[in-house]
């Protein structure tokens, strides 16, 4: 279960790797400018916060000055469109595509990974500096099962789907 939410009043796009209970979150560490984690006790990411994301997302930045957007389409904004991922289980890497709904076509040799403070995070930029998508090592994802993967372009709820 990968979700997320814009919150217009802070510039804020969050993605939830796992539903968020009550002291599932025991760490909040900011990791690059602009963008914190929030960590499990196993020292997993559950949640990624983007802050002025509206700036350093351009896919977002239709999102500038709304209200809270939930991850449902409610008629204003299908904003889970805006995201995609696919998981490496060899690598245990899950990448967030954000806006394009996959790594831009074409963009192999446009895009780069940019190390955060945090050894398993990197930011994927594309040409222009802007934020493409994230990646994220030894991300415990809700409902992935131990040794299997998505495959390029899948969500994480399409898998699920397709295992019955």
């Amino acid at each position: 279960m990968v979700q997320c939410a814009y919150f217009g009043s802070g510039d804020i796009l969050s993605i939830y790797l796992r539903e968020i209970t009550p002291r599932l979150i025991v760490e909040t560490v900011d990791v690059h400018p602009g963008l914190l984690v929030d960590f499990d006790a196993q020292e997993r990411p559950v949640a990624l916060n983007i802050s002025s994301a509206s700036k350093l997302v351009p896919a977002y930045s239709c999102l500038a000055g709304t209200t809270a957007v939930p991850s449902v389409d409610d008629g204003k904004q299908p904003l889970q469109q805006l995201l995609t991922h696919t998981y490496d289980p060899h690598s245990q890497e899950l990448t967030l595509w954000l806006g394009s709904g996959q790594q831009p076509a074409g963009a192999r040799g446009g895009i780069r990974d940019v190390q955060t403070e945090h050894a398993d995070i990197r930011i994927v930029k594309g040409e222009g500096g802007e934020w493409v998508g994230l990646r994220i090592r030894g991300a415990a994802l809700e409902g992935q099962r131990p040794g299997e993967g998505l495959g390029e372009g899948q969500s994480v709820e399409g898998a699920q789907a397709a295992r019955g």
